[in-house]
C-alpha cells in the first residue's frame, strides 16, 4: 500500500513539476513521434474539427485514448490511475484508457509507451438467405448438413454475442417462445459513454443491432418461422456501444469474459474507412488479439469487410525516385473531412495541401497550417506502431461539393514508393480512386473473420417484388488485400436486401417495412457477418471440442470464395 502511494505522489510531482516548468517559460518537448496526431490538443481550426467528427473527443475529459508499450509493464495503469486518469489491459503492450486532456505530451516522455494512439468513431456497415447457405435444411436434421440430433441443430449450449447499437428486447424472437416467456439474453454491457437516456441494453434506438442479432440468432416467432436466424436457440450476450473504437473493444472484452469456456461468436456489423488497414492500429490489434484469445479458447470474432467499394474511399500510387502524384479531393458536405496517406517508412514526402485560395506545403517530418487555419497537416511527426510513414491532413470545407487536392513529392527514397490513402466516404471523396483495398478496420486483422456479402435476391421496383438473384459478389462489398498484401475477405455470405428483427425503439422508412411490421428488410456486409457467427454456434453445438483456431479454419475453408 505504502509503495502505491508512493508511486501515485511521485508521478504527481512529476506531472505538476513538467506543468510549472512549461509555464515558467521553460521548453519540455514531448516525443511527438510517439503521439497521434489526433491525441494532441491544438487550437489550429481543422484539427480541432477534426478532433470532434473523427474522434469525437473535442468536449470529452478526460481524453479517451489507446496506448502500446513497448513490453508490458505490471505499474503503468496505476502511473495512469496516478494523474487522474484509468487504463485497462487488452493485452500485454496494449491499453484502453482515459487521460487529462494536454496528458499525451508527458506520457509520451515515459520510456515504456512506444505510441498514444486516438480513439475514433466507427459506425455500423431472410427468406432467400437461409436456403442459400443451407441453414433451412441444418435446422431440419436434413442430410445436407448431417446432425447427431434429432431435432437439428439451432445453436444451443452456445452463445452469440452481438456488439452494436442494442436489442429491442421486446421482440418476441429474441425469447424462448414468445414474447411473454423467458427472454434469451443472460448478459449485456452498456458503454459508459452512452447518454442515460440510451443507456439501457435491451432498447435499441437505432435498430441496427436487433436486425444483425435477428439474423443470428433470432427464432422467427413473429413471423411463425419465416425470418428465423441462423442459430434460434443460442443465448444471446449483448454489448451495447458507443461506436467508439475504444468502447468497441472493451465491450467484447467484457462479453467474451462472460463466455469463458463455453463457445462463443461474436458478431462485430461495424466500422471505419481510417487507419493503416494492415492489423496494427490499436483498434485493430485490440480485437484481433482478443479473437485469438488464449491457447485452446472456443471463440471466434465475425466483422464485416465493409460497404466501401464503390465511395471513392481509397487513392493508391505508387512514385519512382522524386516522383510526384496529386490526390483529388471532393467534399461531401461542410464537416471537417480528414485524409491518412499511408506510406513505407524509408520513404518520405513533401506535402503540398490546397482549398481554394489556402494552401499549405510541409516537408517531411513537420506540421503546418494554411492562413486561415483551415487545412493542417501532419506529414511523418509521429511513428506509429508499424514504422509506416504516416501523412494526415485535415480539411475545413468551405462549400459542400467543393474540391481540394493533395499533391506528394517524393524527397526520400529508401522505400517502395507506394503509397495508399484513405478517407471516410460520408465526409468526402477522391476522384482518383480504387475499389481494392478498401476492407474496413477492423477486418484486416489475422485473426479476425472479415465476412463480405453476396447478392441472394433483387428487387423490382416497379412490381414491388422480390426475386432470387445469381450469387455474385454485391457491388458495395469492400474488396482485399489489406494494406500489407493479405487475402480478405476471408469469406462471404448473404447481404443484399435481407429481411430480420425490427426494433421497436427505432423508426424505419415504409418501404424498409416487411408484410410482418415486426421485420425490416436492410442489406449491407452488416448483414451478411451475423450468418457466419450463427453458422459458428451450430458447428459448435455438434462439435463442441473445437477451438477457435480450428473453427475459423473450418469456416474459411468450407465457405464460398470471398469474391
Amino acid at each position: 500500500m505504502g509503495k502505491l502511494l508512493r508511486l501515485r505522489q511521485i508521478s504527481l510531482c512529476l506531472f505538476a513539476l513538467w506543468g510549472v516548468v512549461s509555464l515558467s517559460g521553460m521548453e519540455v518537448a514531448p516525443d511527438l513521434r510517439k503521439i497521434d496526431p489526433l491525441a494532441l490538443v491544438s487550437e489550429e481550426p481543422a484539427i480541432v474539427a477534426a478532433q470532434t467528427r473523427v474522434a469525437g473527443v473535442r468536449e470529452r475529459k478526460p481524453l479517451p485514448v489507446f496506448v502500446h508499450l513497448r513490453s508490458g509493464n505490471q505499474v503503468f495503469p496505476g502511473k495512469i490511475r496516478s494523474l487522474g486518469g484509468e487504463a485497462v489491459k487488452v493485452h500485454a503492450r496494449l491499453y484502453t484508457g482515459a487521460i487529462p486532456r494536454d496528458a499525451a505530451r508527458y506520457i509520451s516522455l515515459w520510456p515504456e509507451v512506444a505510441y498514444i494512439e486516438a480513439d475514433r468513431l466507427a459506425y455500423p456497415m431472410l427468406d432467400f438467405s437461409g436456403p442459400a447457405i443451407s441453414a433451412d435444411a441444418v435446422h431440419q436434421g436434413l442430410p445436407a448438413w448431417p446432425s447427431p440430433f434429432d431435432n437439428g441443430v439451432t445453436g444451443a449450449g452456445v452463445f452469440v454475442g452481438v456488439v452494436d447499437s442494442g436489442l429491442s428486447g421486446a421482440h418476441p424472437d429474441f425469447h424462448t417462445a414468445g414474447q411473454e416467456t423467458p427472454l434469451r439474453v443472460p448478459h449485456t454491457y452498456v458503454s459508459p459513454q452512452l447518454p442515460v437516456s440510451q443507456s439501457d441494453p435491451l432498447a435499441d434506438e437505432e435498430g441496427h443491432g436487433t436486425h444483425v442479432t435477428g439474423i443470428a440468432a433470432g427464432n422467427g416467432f413473429a413471423s411463425s418461422g419465416t425470418y428465423t436466424g441462423m442459430a434460434p436457440d443460442a443465448d444471446i450476450l449483448i454489448g451495447k456501444t458507443s461506436f467508439s473504437t475504444i468502447d468497441i473493444v472493451n465491450a467484447v472484452s467484457d462479453l467474451l469474459t462472460f463466455a469463458g469456456n463455453t463457445p462463443v461468436a461474436v458478431n462485430l456489423s461495424l466500422g471505419s474507412p481510417m487507419g493503416p488497414h494492415d492489423g496494427t492500429s490499436a483498434f485493430e490489434s485490440g480485437i484481433d488479439s482478443l479473437a485469438a484469445g488464449p491457447p485452446g479458447s472456443k471463440r471466434i470474432v465475425a466483422v464485416s469487410a465493409g460497404n466501401e467499394r464503390d465511395k471513392d474511399e481509397h487513392f493508391q500510387a505508387t512514385l519512382p525516385p522524386f516522383g510526384v502524384t496529386t490526390a483529388p479531393v471532393t467534399f461531401a458536405g461542410l464537416l471537417s473531412t480528414t485524409t491518412e496517406f499511408w506510406a513505407d517508412g524509408d520513404d518520405g514526402y513533401t506535402v503540398t495541401a490546397t482549398m481554394g485560395s489556402e494552401t499549405v506545403s510541409v516537408p517531411s517530418g513537420s506540421s503546418g497550417s494554411s492562413a486561415g487555419g483551415v487545412i493542417s497537416v501532419s506529414n511523418a511527426v509521429s511513428r506509429p506502431p508499424n514504422g509506416a510513414t504516416l501523412i494526415s491532413v485535415f480539411f475545413l470545407p468551405v462549400s459542400s461539393g467543393g474540391t481540394a487536392s493533395i499533391r506528394l513529392q517524393r524527397t526520400r527514397n529508401g522505400g517502395s514508393g507506394k503509397v495508399d490513402a484513405y478517407i471516410d466516404g460520408f465526409d468526402g471523396a477522391f476522384s482518383t480512386s480504387t475499389e481494392t483495398g478498401t476492407i474496413t478496420e477492423p477486418a484486416n486483422g489475422s485473426n479476425v473473420l472479415a465476412v463480405g456479402s453476396f447478392n441472394t435476391k433483387t428487387f423490382d421496383p416497379n412490381t414491388h417484388v422480390w426475386n432470387p438473384a445469381p450469387q455474385g459478389i454485391s457491388s458495395f462489398s469492400s474488396l482485399g488485400p489489406t494494406r500489407d498484401g493479405r487475402t480478405k475477405p476471408d469469406l462471404t455470405a448473404p447481404g443484399s436486401f435481407l429481411f430480420s428483427a425490427r426494433s421497436f425503439e427505432a423508426s424505419f422508412n415504409p418501404i424498409e417495412l416487411a408484410p410482418n411490421d415486426n421485420y425490416v428488410i436492410l442489406q449491407g456486409t452488416s448483414m451478411a457477418t451475423p450468418h457466419v457467427t450463427g453458422i459458428a454456434a451450430l458447428v459448435w453445438q455438434t462439435n463442441p471440442a473445437l477451438t477457435g483456431s480450428q473453427m475459423r479454419d473450418r469456416l474459411r475453408r468450407t465457405a464460398d470464395p470471398p469474391t
